[in-house]
Order: C-alpha cells, then sequence, then structure tokens
C-alpha cells in the first residue's frame, strides 16, 4: 500500500513538470513565431533608392524631439540606415543623443507594415520613463516617415521586451499623434504643429497644440497663425521667429487650391534683415501651415498686399510650399 501511494505522488510530480515545461515550451515557441517566422519577415527595402533620411534627434537639452534631414550614399536601404543615424546619435550638431551609448542595430525587417527593429541589450540602460519614451518616439517617428511602416516593434537581443522602466514595449507602436508638446492633447481634439526656433538659431521644433476636432480648415490656420506669432510657451526655451508686435490681420483658405492666405502687419519685417531670421521667419510658417493636412501653399500678404521680397531677398509674391527638407544638415 505504502508503495503504490509512493508510486502516485511520483507519477504526480512527474505529470505536474510535465505541464509547466509544456506550458514554458508553448510561451517560447509562441514567441519565437513571432519573432522569428522566418517565411514572413522581408528585408525592409524601399522600392526606389532615397539620398537622403529625416531621423529625429533630442534637442541640446533633451527636451524635445527635432525632425533633422541628413544627406546618405542613395540606397533602397534607407529605413536601415535612418535607425543607424538615431543610435550613432548627432555628433556635435548642438542637438543630443536619444539612445543609450553602445546601443546596436542587430537587425531590421518587416511584416505586413510592422517594422521590427532588434537591438543589443544595451538599449535598457536608460535613466528613467520619460528617456524610455523619448528613444521610443525617436525611432518610430523616424521609421513611420517611410510609407512601407505603419508600426514599429521593439526586440532586444531578437526576443520582445516587456518593459523598461515601467514602460511597455511588448506591442508595436503607431506613430505617436504629436511630436512635442507641454499639454498633451486629448483624444477628440486635432492637433497642430506650431514650428518655433531653437535657443541657438539653429533648428526648428515643433510644438503640438489642441483644437477643436469640428474645426473648419480656415479656423485651424488663425489658431496656427495666432500660436505662432504669440512665440512659444514662456515654460520652454523656445524661441519665437515672427518679430514681436507682429500682428494677423486676416486669414483665409481657398479649398480648390488647398491655399491658406494669410495677412500679416508690416511689423512682421522688423527684423530688418539677416537671413537666418528671414529663412526661419518664411519656413516657421511654411512648415506649421502646410502642417495641415488641406494646405499645402500659402499666400503671405503685409498689411493686404503682396510684396515681391522681403529685405533679405527672399520672394513671397506667389504662393508658396512646403519646404524640401526640414534641418537640413550636411556633416
Amino acid at each position: 500500500m505504502y508503495k503504490r501511494f509512493k508510486v502516485i505522488i511520483i507519477l504526480a510530480l512527474v505529470a505536474t513538470l510535465l505541464i509547466g515545461c509544456g506550458q514554458s515550451n508553448s510561451k517560447d515557441n509562441e514567441e519565437k513565431e513571432i519573432v522569428n517566422n522566418a517565411v514572413d519577415n522581408r528585408p525592409l527595402l524601399l522600392n526606389s533608392e532615397m539620398d537622403s533620411v529625416l531621423v529625429y534627434f533630442a534637442s541640446e537639452n533633451g527636451r524635445y524631439l527635432v525632425p533633422t534631414t541628413l544627406p546618405i550614399k542613395p540606397t533602397k536601404e534607407a529605413a536601415k540606415v535612418s535607425v543607424e543615424k538615431v543610435l550613432a546619435g548627432p555628433g556635435d550638431w548642438l542637438l543630443s543623443n536619444t539612445i543609450p551609448e553602445d546601443t546596436k542595430l542587430r537587425d531590421i525587417y518587416i511584416r505586413e507594415n510592422v517594422a521590427y527593429i532588434d537591438l543589443t541589450d544595451d538599449f535598457v540602460n536608460l535613466g528613467n520613463y520619460e528617456d524610455v519614451e523619448r528613444a521610443i518616439n525617436s525611432l518610430v517617428l523616424t521609421l513611420t516617415e517611410f510609407y512601407e511602416v505603419q508600426t514599429v516593434q521593439f526586440l532586444i537581443e531578437g526576443r520582445i521586451h516587456e518593459a523598461i522602466d515601467g514602460f511597455s514595449l511588448d506591442k508595436p507602436f503607431m506613430r505617436p499623434a504629436f511630436i512635442n508638446s507641454l499639454n498633451p492633447p486629448s483624444e477628440d481634439q486635432k492637433i497642430i504643429d506650431v514650428y518655433f526656433s531653437d535657443p541657438n538659431a539653429l533648428y526648428l521644433i515643433p510644438m503640438g497644440f489642441g483644437v477643436d476636432e469640428n474645426s473648419s480648415v480656415n479656423q485651424m490656420v488663425e489658431i496656427a497663425m495666432k500660436e505662432l506669432v504669440s512665440g512659444p510657451p514662456l515654460n520652454t526655451d523656445l524661441v519665437k521667429t515672427i518679430w514681436s508686435g507682429t500682428k494677423v490681420n486676416s486669414v483665409s483658405y481657398e479649398a480648390d487650391r488647398k491655399l491658406a492666405i494669410i495677412n500679416l502687419s508690416e511689423e512682421v519685417m522688423g527684423y530688418g534683415g539677416g537671413t537666418s531670421a528671414e529663412v526661419f521667419l518664411v519656413k516657421s510658417i511654411l512648415f506649421t501651415l502646410t502642417a495641415i493636412d488641406e494646405v499645402n501653399e500659402v499666400q503671405i500678404l503685409i498689411d493686404g498686399e503682396r510684396v515681391d521680397y522681403l529685405p533679405e531677398g527672399m520672394e513671397i509674391s506667389k504662393p508658396l510650399s512646403r519646404p524640401e527638407h526640414i534641418n537640413y544638415i550636411n556633416p
């Protein structure tokens, strides 16, 4: 009787161990299937070569993400190159890195519009939750600049990592609704990006503002211009690009041409010259207004009149399109 009881106990223990191993193996197999299904994975190659990439570094003080255009050798692997650029950091361009030093790209591939980027475990050496969020956003924003990529899944040493400092990494990330914002807009608001200057007058930095979801295009243009003219919030170190005293006399929108017409007061030319000031003035207006989906071009008027040229020679007599590059750096 005792021997039979002993055998039953042993069999029960063996069964328990087998079940546990089965569950563990099942979980491991499921994870391997998610990550390593080579049949569905394919290299992240573009249809045509690109000779520049738009990547996201942090501002010099680390508070904001800065869209930066970098030239590269023409390649269909521009997505891979862009990630490597972010990992390498901005060098000495008065920007800062978002990624821990020594982090390397182990692999990058795509499956059903989900880009998988496999990083070395150096990536987990981030300081806090905000640092993790900034690092993730810089890479997600960079990769979702490519239309082939809808979401991004992060892997660490070939496996899905659940979280870093409480920031969950176990699911693919969609492109953030905004690049920077001091007061994150609510889900029922539309977002407008207003572009201000960094303290060194080297980069334009977008700041997201929420507007009523029922706002018309005309209203969004007016709100965006008033925010731009008012300048950045006081609790930032960003700098306004439009001369103090400038007023927004009126705005209008021509839907058939996707044209925003802005009428500014003459104070807008109060900077009196200076190429950098003039370039930032015009580009901040163009990047801000063409960030609104329905706006493709902008006509600038001064006190209701068309002006051929600004003091430093920039032509504004005709409607202007969004510049091809933002914050272009040629190392």
